[in-house]
């Protein structure tokens, strides 16, 4: 009994460090190479493990990952929904728990898949991308968000999208894993750490070179001129949306500056879900009016989704 409460502990030790390192790598932190770690202490642990073991470890890492990403949500549901604490928590669990069902899978097969003797650094990739494609999220999260703060490890999203970045992410996980569990076998525990900074070298060289042919691109592009009017107060972070009438002046402003702009970006905050009629009415008013524009009549104020 001893043993096994040793190993359940173990385990949810492990799971606890995959969460704090997938956490570390995306924003606010942002430290991304801590994301070419953050499944690896998951996959040790659930390599050929039992198919409803697996689905546990799987699901309490989602659900505790997730809880952590969509705690947003919460004052969001407050402010914006009207919704009472106690409510807007069972939401924020429910949502973290249906989000955690695509960890679960990954879990369940890359535990089958290494049950079968595939080693991690194929049943770690193959196992992401199966879950990706295979279970569908309302928040759509990918195992490639976890390096997005290093711009030059996502550029093979351009060729491939987000699963080619998800499965060479995966890859560099389950080569971790694969050193850790080879630990007893000596110095052979250095070849998949090798391999790991082998892989990461080989696409950092391949991101910079797509982003200088991607720069190189757009310098022979014709350019515009764009603004942005940002206001504080977003839903969610600091307090209720600024007013509309607040960025038609702050528009107003900037184009007065900035009269040769092709376009002026809104964030999605800018405007409250639902609309009222009235605030429609308004929007409409002011844009088509001759005196808003300040003489930049062809500049575009759209609302930008994030």
């Amino acid at each position: 009994m001893t043993d096994r409460m040793n190993r359940l502990l173990l385990h949810c030790g492990a799971v606890i460090l995959s969460v704090g390192l997938c956490a570390a790598s995306v924003p606010p932190f942002s430290i991304a190479p801590l994301g070419l770690l953050g499944l690896a202490p998951l996959a040790v642990v659930s390599a050929r493990a039992a198919p409803g073991y697996a689905l546990l470890l799987g699901l309490g890492f989602g659900t505790a990952l997730n809880l952590w990403a969509f705690h947003w949500t919460v004052p969001a549901m407050i402010r914006s929904g009207s919704l009472v604490p106690p409510l807007a928590l069972t939401l924020l669990l429910l949502l973290a728990i249906a989000h955690a069902l695509r960890f679960a899978v990954l879990t369940v097969l890359y535990a089958w898949a290494t049950g079968r003797g595939l080693r991690p650094w194929l049943a770690l990739p193959a196992a992401t991308v199966s879950a990706e494609l295979g279970v569908p999220m309302l928040f759509p999260w990918h195992v490639g968000f976890l390096v997005g703060a290093r711009l030059e490890w996502i550029q093979l999203a351009e060729i491939g999208g987000l699963l080619v970045v998800s499965m060479w992410v995966a890859a560099a996980n389950g080569l971790f894993a694969q050193a850790w569990l080879r630990r007893a076998l000596g110095w052979e525990f250095a070849r998949p750490i090798v391999a790991a900074f082998v892989l990461v070298l080989g696409i950092t060289a391949a991101g910079r070179t797509l982003m200088r042919h991607a720069q190189s691109r757009n310098g022979r592009a014709p350019a515009s001129r764009v603004g942005i009017v940002q206001l504080p107060n977003e839903v969610g972070v600091l307090g209720v949306p600024s007013p509309l009438s607040n960025y038609l002046d702050e528009t107003a402003k900037l184009l007065a500056v900035e009269p040769n702009l092709a376009l002026v970006v809104w964030p999605e905050a800018s405007i409250s879900v639902p609309v009222r009629a009235s605030e429609l009415a308004l929007l409409e008013r002011e844009l088509h009016h001759p005196s808003f524009f300040a003489g930049a009549r062809r500049a575009a104020v759209v609302g930008c989704h994030r």
